[in-house]
């Protein structure tokens, strides 16, 4: 029945809906402790749960060749990191008093795959410790209503570790882990919480299904006369599943919540998608071509945005900080993706995994030693753009720290959540750091690098408009240009061109052209960490390193003489809980430098990038006014 909330019956039937669906969460939680009624028919008295296993994440025929290959380099050296971080959080979990959510279920998890490298089934009695733990948790595995995000991570964690020390385990542990599992399914399916974020485009909806896809696909069903209890889930979880990624991957693969979402989202999504492959029996591109087909082009898009600059050693490195997101990259992407995506993209993937040094479990499961690796600018990845989101991307090269990335985003499409102030802005990390970056997560505009109709306040907060993205060019040498318009800070028709140059010609590592025009755009703003160093005059500016490398802000056109402030904002604006930092070769930092400059509705900033001790090349604008010279080169600035 489709409600029109323009009709006066909406407000009622909704309301209705909402209470109908409060009071079975209530009537749930009340009868939870007897969902053992849904598994423990008379049917199923004296049966047990008999399958084979492992067949997630791996399939059991695999076990033997794990185990082997985690004798010799490289996999030893990554088996002997897990067992260190398995020790870590030995000691988050054994020093604690309170039940921690994540930690314990992770640990388990983390047994399990000690056990199934090594074959020493003193893991799995420690993995099945922490499973009775979790069995006895009145926080969350006995609160069907309790935060779903740690209820759907203990759900997964839990599966896994049934799966993989499914072997080792007494007939009596199988029994009760898979019943215990199953009322944890159940609950997940049902609902995520009072807090959730029921929207379908949510990371969220796909956590939420994903871990049920995985637990129903390693759930053992004790009648094998009858249809598995968990079959009405499998349709149903998949089903879902497909809905959301077609709500959240956009046509050429960009994540609607922004890309760095997509490795969380992505943690869950892809371990039930392998384990959905094997339940189909089909060949590798299958899963991802069924549920999830505009994934297909997702990891260029990551691989693309994804660089190794230092940061802390859990992390990967960095990427651009788009749509309320940070500048974190998490461990564990490109490993997956070695298990799920088309053949020809498996070795520039391998490549990238190789580059960021993606190790850990998932490196030992998949990592393909045969296949040899591309460096993914022989597959045309130095550039990349998704007109839907209306972001694009532009790399120098794929080789080390000091790569070099700009990316140019205009929201074209805003999701609920992710509204942030950061239509028509541009960051930048090169030379190994970050030099233009966001505000963070946060809805306050001072920490964004955009143009603004007026001085900013540390409580100002953008609009939920959309922008439009009007175009895109690129080179083969990864440089290229794109142009749209749209505002989230007030401004009155703010149209912005951007482009990136990596020819050199100028004699300058790299050139970026910011062009901007508005009706009443006053303030043009960026914003930089807080360890870099910066100097203003009477042209422009100078972002300095920390190793020396500097990025020149020649401003051309707008009033004279030039006004310049700067100041200092903290980055994530007010929040707290959600609100990492800036992570930057081991340590954390917590402000950006802003750079304000004060223009009339026009405004034309070249920016060139040199490493240390190199002189920047002179700036000038040509007589058309459509043009500038940087060094000997000509460069324009409309599309």
């Amino acid at each position: 029945m489709f409600i029109n909330p323009r009709k006066p019956g909406f407000t009622f039937a909704f309301t209705s809906m909402i209470l109908m669906g409060l009071w079975s969460m209530h009537v749930m939680a009340q009868h939870y402790e007897n969902l053992d009624g849904l598994i423990n028919t008379k049917s199923l008295d004296g049966k047990h749960a008999i399958g084979e296993h492992p067949r997630g994440l791996i399939t059991a025929s695999e076990v033997s060749l794990i185990r082997e290959r985690v004798k010799s380099a490289p996999f030893l050296d990554m088996y002997k990191k897990i067992q260190a971080d398995t020790e870590k959080l030995e000691q988050k979990v054994f020093s604690s008093e309170a039940f921690l959510t994540n930690e314990v279920p992770e640990l388990a998890a983390h047994y399990g795959y000690l056990y199934l490298m090594s074959g020493e089934e003193s893991w799995a009695d420690k993995a099945y410790e922490q499973m009775a733990t979790i069995f006895n948790d009145t926080i969350i595995f006995q609160n069907p209503v309790s935060r779903g995000l740690d209820r759907a991570t203990m759900l997964q964690q839990m599966a896994i570790t049934y799966d993989l020390c499914y072997t080792a385990w007494s007939q009596e542990k199988r029994d009760i882990t898979n019943r215990q599992l199953f009322k944890l399914l159940f609950s997940v399916s049902a609902n995520m919480g009072q807090d959730a974020n029921y929207s379908l485009v949510s990371n969220w909806m796909g956590i939420r299904w994903s871990s049920v896809l995985f637990a129903a696909l390693v759930w053992d069903n004790p009648d094998k006369d009858k249809p598995s209890l968990t079959a009405p889930f499998i349709w149903d979880a998949s089903k879902r599943i497909s809905d959301h990624l077609q709500k959240i991957i956009y046509s050429n693969g960009w994540n609607a919540e922004s890309m760095g979402y997509h490795a969380y989202n992505w943690s869950f999504i892809a371990p039930a998608l392998i384990a959905y492959q094997h339940f189909s029996n089909k060949s590798s591109p299958h899963a991802l071509e069924q549920l999830a087909p505009s994934a297909i082009h997702t990891m260029w898009g990551f691989s693309t945005f994804s660089m190794a600059t230092a940061t802390l050693p859990e992390l990967l490195g960095m990427k651009p900080d788009l749509s309320d997101d940070n500048l974190n990259l998490r461990k564990g992407t490109f490993g997956l993706s070695l298990r799920l995506y088309p053949p020809e993209q498996i070795p520039a993937l391998k490549w990238m995994h190789d580059y960021l040094n993606d190790e850990g479990i998932f490196s030992i499961l998949y990592y393909p030693t045969q296949k040899k690796s591309v460096n993914p600018e022989e597959m045309g990845w130095l550039s990349y753009a998704d007109p839907e989101q209306g972001v694009a991307l532009f790399r120098n090269r794929f080789q080390d720290e000091e790569d070099i990335l700009a990316a140019y985003n205009v929201s074209a499409t805003r999701v609920k959540g992710h509204q942030g102030p950061d239509v028509n802005t541009f960051r930048i990390i090169g030379l190994g750091a970050p030099l233009i970056v966001g505000g963070g997560r946060t809805s306050l505009m001072a920490g964004q690098s955009n143009l603004f109709p007026g001085p900013v306040s540390s409580q100002d907060k953008g609009t939920s408009s959309a922008g439009e993205f009007l175009g895109f060019e690129a080179d083969s040498n990864g440089s290229g240009h794109a142009w749209g318009r749209g505002s989230s800070t007030g401004v009155i028709d703010h149209h912005r061109y951007f482009s990136a140059d990596y020819s050199k010609q100028s004699g300058s590592e790299a050139v970026f052209i910011v062009a901007d025009s508005s009706m009443d755009g006053r303030v043009w703003r960026i914003n930089t960490p807080e360890f870099n160093a910066i100097e203003t005059d009477e042209n422009g500016f100078t972002i300095t390193t920390p190793d020396g490398a500097s990025l020149r802000g020649h401003v051309l056109q707008t009033k004279r003489p030039l006004e310049i402030q700067t100041g200092k904002n903290r980055y994530g604006g007010e929040t707290v809980r959600l609100n990492p930092g800036i992570h930057f070769r081991g340590k954390t930092y917590s402000h950006t430098h802003w750079i304000d400059v004060y223009n009339e509705g026009q405004i034309v900033v070249v920016l060139t990038l040199q490493p240390k001790g190199i002189v920047h090349p002179t700036v000038e604008m040509m007589p058309s006014g459509k043009e500038v010279s940087v060094g000997k080169q000509v460069l324009g600035i409309v599309p």
